[in-house]
């Protein structure tokens, strides 16, 4: 069996590169082939355990010289099975042509196009305007913010996403709710739409005592993950816990802002850590916090689950949702309620029984993930296809 997985970038650090390598490994096992498709190379240079191959046209990846070389590539090799991981429409374009199945998979929220632009016309107000015509432009985006991010995800992306699954054979989403909010928002139903989570490969580690550590990790970026509420949250409750410390791990286009923030905000106890391994901390960790505007099934949560830290983030997601149930495995606050995130925050901090107790039950739910079951579905859906497609 030959399989060929499609990225915006590879090799990279992101949750959909993490997916493709652990799936990757598992299909290895099974004595598959698995190379993989790139539109760009990393900024840092990283070592690609897969083989890599790159699309000829770097300045656009939905261009008739990518698509075509992209048929040219999966004839030549003989390529089963096509998994999609952007998911682009460039590849579906020669769904009719191609013998390979192409299954297309969504690695955010259905309604991620929607909320960056809600957030992005939000940021646009606050900024200060250079004209009357802008001012009045920009508020009257605002005030009808919902109205304006659904007609431009409806102008600019609807039509390629809706090409992108029907010329799949299949078209993954993160959970079942996922499968729902995608056929509401493009306004359509689909008979090719199915659920499969992401999957984690469970380590036995042994527990050792935890630090009063609250703990970010992810890219830094603005308009989805939010980092700047984090640190403001963190304002707000570092004086009623000067034993505990922030630490922000991982690096993006935000880091600078961010630190400059920080600084006038006058924070203590922090630490911008960058690039680590994340199984450096995790162990030690009581608290993971996230502030994102949008998610779709962040790995993050499940990474933290498998060592017991517990999970507290905005209700914003069928995905944020499925992973965390409310006092049980984690904490849901009310998007974007931030009063209510710092109660709840401070107390989780002050208590620690309840983390025993939550962190103990996020570690039950997180066996439900194993990569081991997860693949399974994968190798069972790939083989069944191709079948059927032959």
């Amino acid at each position: 069996m030959k399989i060929c997985f499609l990225h915006h970038t590879y090799p990279g650090i992101g949750g959909t590169e993490t997916v493709t390598n652990l799936l990757a490994c598992k299909f290895r096992e099974r004595g598959w082939d698995v190379s993989v498709l790139a539109w760009n190379k990393p900024a840092e240079t990283m070592n690609a355990d897969l083989p890599v191959v790159y699309l000829p046209d770097r300045a656009n990846i939905n261009t008739h010289i990518n698509s075509e070389f992209i048929y040219s590539y999966l004839s030549d090799h003989n390529v089963d099975c096509l998994i999609n991981q952007g998911p682009f429409w460039v590849p579906t374009k020669n769904a009719r042509r191609i013998k390979s199945v192409i299954i297309s998979s969504l690695h955010y929220a259905p309604s991620y196009k929607i909320d960056n632009q809600r957030e992005a016309i939000t940021q646009a107000f606050k900024q200060k305007s250079t004209t009357v015509m802008h001012f009045l432009k920009s508020t009257i985006r605002f005030v009808f913010k919902d109205y304006f991010a659904k007609r431009d995800f409806h102008t600019i992306y609807k039509s390629g996403l809706d090409n992108t699954v029907r010329n799949s054979d299949v078209f993954t989403v993160l959970c079942p709710d996922y499968v729902t909010d995608l056929q509401k928002i493009m306004g359509g139903a689909y008979d090719n739409v199915i659920a499969i989570e992401n999957g984690l490969k469970l380590e036995e580690h042994q527990d050792i005592e935890r630090e009063k550590t609250l703990v970010y990790i992810g890219r830094l970026s603005k308009w989805d993950k939010r980092i700047d509420r984090l640190l403001k949250i963190w304002k707000t409750v570092q004086h009623d816990h000067p034993d505990w410390s922030l630490e922000i791990l991982g690096d993006g286009p935000e880091k600078e802002n961010l630190e400059n923030l920080a600084k006038k905000l006058k924070l203590s106890n922090y630490h911008f850590r960058g690039f680590v391994n994340i199984k450096d901390y995790l162990p030690k960790a009581s608290v993971l916090a996230m502030t994102s505007s949008s998610e779709g099934f962040p790995m993050v949560i499940l990474e933290a689950a498998n060592y017991g830290v517990v999970p507290i983030a905005y209700n914003i997601s069928s995905g944020i949702a499925h992973l965390i149930q409310d006092n049980v495995t984690g904490f849901l606050i009310q998007p974007f309620d931030n009063r209510d995130y710092v109660k709840k925050l401070s107390m989780i901090m002050s208590d620690n029984a309840l983390r025993l107790r939550i962190g103990d039950n996020a570690k039950d739910m997180v066996r439900s993930y194993d990569l081991d079951r997860i693949a399974d579905r994968w190798v069972e859906l790939i083989s069944d296809r191709i079948k059927s497609k032959n």
